[in-house]
């Protein structure tokens, strides 16, 4: 994909993008008005893009009546992300179009920040727990494939001594199974060989520790400039300051209530124990 500078030039790019794809619906522009509830001319202004702000929300609604492939949703998802970023926005993807965004902001980022209230991070997920949990999802055999062949491209980065991971989960997620014991147990067994790794700190947080007065879903947080909150099979980007402060001090607090090293390990132990029996 080329490079995109200015916002102008995303809105143009998504609009042929968009042009397109409602020719190959063969649906004319005052159908897909009529569809999406908007004028005419709105639909020509997106389409040619003649708008100077790029309107996330219609932009959605016109995804979701033309119903584009994967591919071509990772696109536009892009281009929303360029166009978003700086702005302090909200914008709220799909989860399963939003892989090539991800990947790249991973390649960017020094310091990972990530809170998964149930199952293991993607990032410390063998190949069969993922495909797992990629199937309880709904994806296809062929976009499973695809998701595991880019989730084992992004676990390289947990070798990369310039990168540090900073990896919290509740005590319950270990007990997420999302296939079989023999599954569960080696995921645990990979679980606690990567704690203790010079780079990736791993912390559980343990039963009786409770829950965090900010408790809240699964979230990433790149360096100090981009949070993604998980919800359900959406993920929220979100980069106002006033709110990264606010889940930064909540990481903090649970990096508190968190065992790591030992203590983590043993927990983990006491999963793998009660699986094998």
């Amino acid at each position: 994909m080329a490079d995109v500078t200015t916002t102008s030039t995303t809105s143009q790019r998504i609009g042929c993008l968009l042009r397109e794809l409602r020719k190959q619906r063969h649906i004319t522009g005052q159908n897909l008005a009529l569809l999406a509830g908007i004028s005419q001319s709105k639909v020509s202004k997106i389409e040619h893009g003649y708008s100077s702000k790029v309107d996330v929300e219609q932009i959605e609604n016109l995804l979701d009546i033309l119903k584009p492939s994967k591919i071509i949703r990772q696109q536009i998802a892009m281009l929303l992300f360029q166009s978003a970023s700086g702005s302090g926005v909200q914008y709220t993807y799909p989860f399963m179009d939003m892989p090539y965004t991800l990947d790249e902001l991973q390649k960017m980022t020094k310091v990972f920040r990530c809170y998964i209230v149930c199952g293991i991070s993607a990032v410390l997920q063998t190949a069969e727990y993922r495909a797992a949990y990629l199937k309880r999802l709904g994806l296809s055999e062929q976009e499973a494939q695809q998701e595991l062949g880019r989730n084992i491209e992004r676990q390289d980065a947990l070798w990369d001594v310039s990168k540090t991971f900073h990896l919290v989960m509740p005590e319950a997620a270990l007990y997420t199974m999302p296939a079989d014991c023999r599954v569960q147990i080696a995921q645990l067994d990979r679980l606690e060989r990567i704690v203790g790794s010079k780079n990736v700190h791993i912390g559980i947080i343990p039963m009786q520790a409770g829950v965090s007065v900010f408790e809240t879903g699964s979230f990433t947080l790149y360096d100090e400039e981009v949070l993604y909150v998980f919800m359900g099979d959406h993920v929220v980007r979100i980069t106002e300051a006033e709110v990264l402060v606010k889940y930064l001090s909540a990481f903090d607090e649970m990096i508190q209530m968190a065992c790591f090293n030992a203590d983590a390990v043993e927990l983990i132990r006491k999963a793998e124990r009660y699986f094998s029996e």
